[in-house]
């Protein structure tokens, strides 16, 4: 039997790796090159009115790229191939699953940047065929592993399990998306991605295939962690109908060219879905007890969780506003400058769970202390001010409304790179030495008492 056989087969071994660990790292790595940092710096050449040319749509695609498989795809693969076996109460085959997928998104991620920002030499095409193609494969290969996983185990099959195979269904999707990207993109000799099959793109990726995802890990572990009343799980199934019925219609009118009321009723339907989750999910709600208590947890962790969904909501309720608008323009936002939806849950919504429940899973994870409490609220200040500056400079016409965006962009990338070094001194032993002194101190002073 061979190495990869002997961990899928064992769980004691299986168990105890942290697969995790180099997909977070690189997630991190993506996001503070080619992710937060070059939207920022291509944000600051706009305000300084230097013409960048066919450089903008180039940088601004790669960008988002970057950001929603980079930064947050990377992210929740991770925790994917670490979470669900543990959900199925199974294992999942090991290492050479992981490895592949982390090598064909980081290939498909450089070659899709360099494809479309490197001009200067007769490159672009071949690149833009190997992104494509190590995308494919790094997609196909995380959901079948995964899928395979959820289907194991005799324990009844769940709600969290329906969102994440629905994650895993939208990231297949997302792959063949990108496939008639580039197939567009090398047929044209462009490098610019066509803006209708752009939207259908991130459409299927920022909420089908990243969004689903949270939402299953979301009803997994919030009401435990919170001590909430437990979730409304019927009200949760509608929600689920709601959001991927919505985002099913959305792609189905953007492809087909379907009158603008079919996209409208579409944005309805997903908005509506995401105020149901969150009502569903009673996050707001008055907590049923002071909870156990939790060695160095951090206290502000719902605060995350709280802005976060109050993001979602906003940017469902900006992008009916916005469709309205399109149908009546009298009523519609005054401007629509550098993508405020997208951000606003892109950067409000996503990267503010991602951060949220970092805080609170990766200390369990890892057995390690949880440092820097005081710089998590830093981030967390920093954070929702690039949301709402990005938000306020999107859609109300101003003189200096790329002088907000460029400071949100700077806010934006300072979170990123502070919450970076929160994971780096979480991640080095000395936080988990410091956790087993500390848990053995406890003990010994309750034995004490």
């Amino acid at each position: 039997m061979s190495s990869s056989d002997r961990h899928s087969h064992n769980p004691g071994l299986w168990s105890s790796q942290r697969t995790y660990r180099p997909f977070i790292i690189s997630s991190l790595c993506v996001a503070l090159t080619l992710g937060f940092t070059t939207g920022a710096a291509i944000i600051f050449f706009r305000l300084l009115d230097i013409d960048l040319g066919t450089a903008w749509p180039t940088h601004t695609q790669s960008h988002g790229m970057a950001q929603i498989l980079g930064w947050a795809g990377l992210f929740v693969m991770g925790l994917g191939f670490h979470i669900v076996p543990r959900i199925r109460n199974s294992s999942i085959k090991f290492p050479w699953p992981q490895r592949c997928v982390l090598t064909f998104m980081i290939v498909a991620i450089i070659s899709r940047f360099l494809g479309q920002t490197v001009t200067s030499f007769s490159i672009n095409n071949p690149l833009l065929a190997v992104s494509a193609i190590s995308l494919a494969l790094g997609l196909g290969i995380f959901s079948l592993f995964v899928g395979a996983t959820l289907l194991k185990g005799r324990a009844r099959h769940r709600l969290p399990e329906l969102w994440i195979a629905a994650s895993t269904g939208w990231a297949i999707v997302v792959a063949g998306l990108d496939l008639m990207i580039a197939y567009r993109m090398i047929d044209s000799n462009s490098v610019i991605v066509p803006s209708a099959i752009g939207k259908l793109f991130i459409e299927a990726a920022l909420i089908g295939f990243i969004s689903n995802f949270i939402f299953g890990i979301s009803l997994q572990v919030v009401p435990s962690f919170l001590n909430l009343p437990p979730a409304r799980l019927r009200l949760n199934g509608v929600s689920l109908v709601c959001i991927n019925t919505g985002i099913g219609i959305i792609i189905l009118t953007l492809a087909k060219d379907f009158s603008n009321w079919w996209l409208f009723a579409g944005v309805v339907f997903k908005t509506v879905g995401f105020l149901i989750y969150i009502l569903s999910l009673r996050l707001y709600s008055r907590k049923m007890s002071p909870g156990k208590y939790i060695v160095n947890v951090y206290r502000r962790f719902e605060w995350y969780l709280q802005s976060a969904y109050f993001w979602l909501l906003i940017g469902g309720m900006l992008q009916v506003w916005k469709l309205i608008g399109d149908l009546y323009s009298p009523i519609g936002p005054p401007t629509s400058l550098g993508a405020p939806t997208i951000h606003v849950v892109g950067l409000g919504f996503i990267t503010i769970m991602i951060i949220g429940m970092s805080t609170r899973m990766l200390p369990m994870f890892e057995a390690a202390l949880l440092p820097l409490h005081g710089l998590l609220d830093v981030i967390l200040i920093l954070i929702n001010l690039s949301v709402a500056s990005r938000l306020i400079a999107g859609i109300i016409r101003f003189d200096l409304a790329w002088t907000v965006l460029a400071l949100s962009g700077s806010f934006g990338t300072l979170s990123i790179t502070l919450f970076g070094l929160v994971v780096w001194k979480l991640l080095r032993r000395s936080s988990r030495q410091e956790y087993i002194e500390l848990t053995r101190y406890k003990v010994k002073l309750k034995t004490v008492e």
